[in-house]
């Protein structure tokens, strides 16, 4: 399918300067901003975009309204390409006199993903003489009584996405329970705590489900291991005075936990800002969740352009939790582990999305990461 659009720059810069930001925020996508503000939002180039994004609808059959303009991302390098839930495009723009025009063609029918430049060749398919303890163990600090379900979706999206064995740290007489909800983690009793098992793993995902009262949080953060640190992890981390030693961790808080984190009611782009501040100060990575989601380690940047509104549903942060502590074994980088983790995250998300639309569930998503990674691998 193809679309065609005309955009006449003066009307789209009478538009910008009549709204500002509301117009800016309610179009483009963060990765678009960050674009335009390097073209010191030039009209001509707005207009360009503004262009191919409703050609890309009407390539789409669906026009603007039931998809949102912000959602169809228009990227370059080498040349202009558009991205929507999964469906790549091939995108034409130029300019005549005061008029912006932009063809889009749809590469394929259904959705199909495309990994940014930078995680391209990152991830390396099992040798053929793979076994379970090589392909990565890890520590799940997770989940308790009437929250069992965080721990569920943080260890099936941690075996999806590749890992080898998971080690679960519970309470011992809920066990049982945990054992019925996922019974491929090898249940360990919380009360010996996480010393026993450092020697045996190569990383920890730690928070999703947990209650500040829980002792092994302070245990947990401050174990020299790549960590992923969630949900609980990241609110006992707001009340103290004195952060620990994060070198190598991945944060992933959603605006209302980073603002805790930074004790203070920040608006998204600056939260962006102090993310890359922190995660530079504390050597780690920071995972702004959210449309685009935002990842940092203070020195490098990626917005992520997968996923959709239908992901907005409890639990899926476990999953994401999950899927970045599996990659944190497979890669040395933990920002690369981070963006890759985000990135599948997002992709197996848009997939879901096809099958289930707004009633699509975190299950639902973890059954699409090894489509993802067929596609990707």
């Amino acid at each position: 399918m193809i679309g065609i659009d005309l955009c006449q720059i003066q009307r789209l810069e009478r538009i910008y300067k009549k709204h500002g930001d509301r117009f800016i925020n309610w179009v483009f996508s963060p990765r678009e901003q960050a674009y335009l503000r390097k073209r010191k939002m030039a009209p001509r180039t707005m207009a360009g975009l503004f262009a191919a994004k409703e050609a890309m609808a009407k390539a789409l059959g669906r026009g603007i309204g039931p998809v949102a303009l912000r959602d169809l991302e228009v990227g370059h390098g080498p040349g202009p390409w558009g991205a929507w839930k999964g469906y790549r495009f091939d995108l034409s723009i130029s300019h005549e006199g005061d008029y912006a025009l932009a063809v889009a063609r749809i590469q394929e029918s259904g959705p199909s993903f495309s990994l940014p430049e930078f995680l391209q060749g990152q991830l390396k398919k099992r040798e053929l003489n793979a076994h379970k303890g090589s392909v990565g163990k890890l520590a799940l600090l997770a989940g308790r009584r009437g929250m069992v379900g965080a721990f569920v979706y943080a260890a099936k999206a941690l075996y999806r996405s590749g890992a080898g064995m998971v080690f679960g740290l519970v309470d011992s007489e809920d066990q049982p329970v945990f054992t019925l909800a996922a019974p491929e983690v090898v249940l360990r009793d919380r009360k010996s705590g996480l010393a026993p098992l450092l020697d045996q793993v190569d990383a920890l995902v730690l928070g999703p489900g947990l209650g500040l009262e829980d002792p092994a949080l302070a245990e947990g953060l401050s174990a020299p291991i790549k960590k992923v640190v969630d949900a609980g992890g990241l609110t006992y981390l707001s009340g103290l005075d004195q952060l620990p030693d994060l070198r190598g961790a991945v944060l992933t808080p959603h605006e209302a936990e980073a603002q805790r984190l930074f004790h203070c009611q920040a608006p998204r782009q600056d939260l962006m800002t102090l993310a890359k501040d922190f995660a530079r100060d504390k050597n780690c990575v920071f995972v702004l969740k959210g449309p685009g989601t935002y990842v940092t380690d203070g020195h490098r940047d990626y917005v992520n352009s997968t996923g959709n509104p239908s992901m907005a549903v409890a639990g899926m942060g476990d999953c994401l939790s999950g899927i970045i502590g599996y990659y944190l074994t497979a890669l040395e980088d933990p920002f690369l582990a981070a963006s890759m983790g985000v990135f599948v995250h997002g992709a197996a998300g848009d997939l879901a999305n096809e099958k289930y639309g707004q009633s699509l569930m975190p299950l639902d998503v973890i059954e699409e990461i090894p489509q993802v990674l067929k596609k990707i691998l």
